[in-house]
């Protein structure tokens, strides 16, 4: 599902207890495969207005044998997205009701995928340092107006801020 309109709305407390509710489904779905699962992307960052779609970084033992548990994922609301062998992760994804918000994005990695403390890292950054997350929102809404340029400003503006604070 592609969503043709973007919405910010103000953080909202609700989405720890929504992750608490995903996290509950996830580790009773991944068994003893899940490590952790961590709340990250905007709305896991205070202060600043973002998607309503919660995303959650699911770190497993392995990938291997995930996908065909699409069934059990499905009957919980899960949506399987895709397997992204090139970027080692498999995406689920809840969708609304009425089909029109995709609630949560579930983006699970391997236990050595490096880019795991990249999106940690990135969310304790803008939550300890107002300035640039207000910034980060600001551009957002900005880029927001069309659905690809906004999609590849987030790409490549939270690289930068990941190799930014891997050297520093």
């Amino acid at each position: 599902m592609t969503q043709t309109k973007i919405e910010f709305l103000p953080y909202d407390p609700m989405y720890q207890q929504y992750f608490l509710k995903e996290c509950s489904i996830l580790e009773r779905l991944l068994r003893s495969n899940c490590i952790n699962i961590y709340h990250v992307g905007a709305t896991a960052i205070q202060n600043i207005s973002s998607q309503p779609t919660l995303d959650l970084q699911c770190v497993v033992h392995t990938l291997d044998g995930i996908d065909h548990f699409q069934d059990e994922f499905r009957q919980v609301g899960l949506k399987f997205c895709e397997i992204a062998p090139t970027e080692n992760k498999i995406v689920f994804e809840r969708i609304s009701k009425d089909q029109s918000l995709i609630m949560s994005r579930i983006h699970i990695y391997d236990k050595s995928d490096s880019r795991i403390g990249d999106y940690l890292a990135l969310k304790d950054y803008f939550n300890q340092d107002a300035h640039a997350a207000k910034l980060y929102e600001s551009k957002k809404i900005e880029f927001a107006q069309e659905p690809l340029t906004y999609e590849k400003f987030k790409k490549e503006y939270l690289k930068l801020i990941v190799q930014s604070l891997q050297h520093s």
